[in-house]
């Protein structure tokens, strides 16, 4: 399996190295889709924020049709048992895990690669920020009990979708990685990356990627000539991400 080329290579540390099973090939998406819909919402960096549930929750109640996604990182500041419980019970088997959900599953295993909680931070990032989501992520550890942290590992990292006539690839970081930074706002705009992404909808063969994981939100679409696409970040529907 081929790995982009990535400009954000970074000393092997907790929380800026991810796991070797984290890697997926782009060719995965090019599957029967894992479920159909006329309407998906797709939720991306709960981060546990039970105010922002809540409102999805809502819609859930306004539009009993459509189908709804957790693509990841719905864990994280409900660092409470009643807390975690309750968001863990609401998301139930509409999750994706994401690096959080991961390193939880992996809390009981004895890791040798320590990557603390396995985002993978670019260079971009101060160490401060990593440092203190590594300490985040090992309190929020203290609170699953074996059960959670089963289910959550037992949770896909991907799922293909039809919506319409359209094949959606969801996905928590890019087309390569569960802690990819390749669908990132930057490296959406990096001229130097387009062959990359071109290469990504050309072996996923998916008209869209929906993903998430940076917390900042992109919409961008690309004509390739032959082949279009539609890269959509949601973000983070867990903290303030929108100016």
């Amino acid at each position: 399996m081929r790995i982009a080329d990535n400009k954000y290579a970074y000393p092997r540390a907790p929380g800026r190295t991810c796991p070797v099973d984290y890697r997926y090939s782009p060719a995965v998406f090019d599957r029967t889709p894992d479920l159909c819909a006329d309407t998906l919402y797709v939720v991306g960096g709960l981060y546990g924020n039970t105010e922002a549930l809540g409102a999805v929750q809502l819609l859930t109640e306004r539009d009993p049709t459509a189908r709804f996604v957790f693509n990841g990182d719905f864990h994280w500041f409900d660092a409470d048992p009643e807390l975690f419980a309750h968001v863990d019970q609401l998301v139930g088997d509409r999750g994706l895990r994401g690096n959080v959900e991961s390193e939880l599953a992996r809390y009981d295993v004895q890791d040798p690669e320590n990557v603390g909680c396995g985002c993978s931070y670019p260079p971009n990032v101060d160490d401060a920020v990593v440092e203190r989501s590594n300490r985040i992520h090992a309190r929020l550890a203290t609170v699953t009990t074996a059960e959670q942290r089963a289910r959550l590992g037992g949770l896909p990292m991907h799922l293909t979708a039809q919506v319409g006539r359209r094949n959606i690839a969801i996905v928590h970081g890019d087309a390569e990685s569960l802690a990819g930074w390749g669908f990132g706002i930057d490296m959406l705009d990096e001229p130097s990356h387009e062959g990359t992404l071109l290469d990504w909808f050309t072996e996923s063969k998916v008209d869209a990627f929906i993903c998430t994981h940076t917390c900042l939100p992109a919409w961008r679409s690309f004509d390739f000539g032959k082949h279009r696409g539609v890269v959509m970040n949601n973000g983070a529907a867990g903290m303030p991400n929108v100016k």
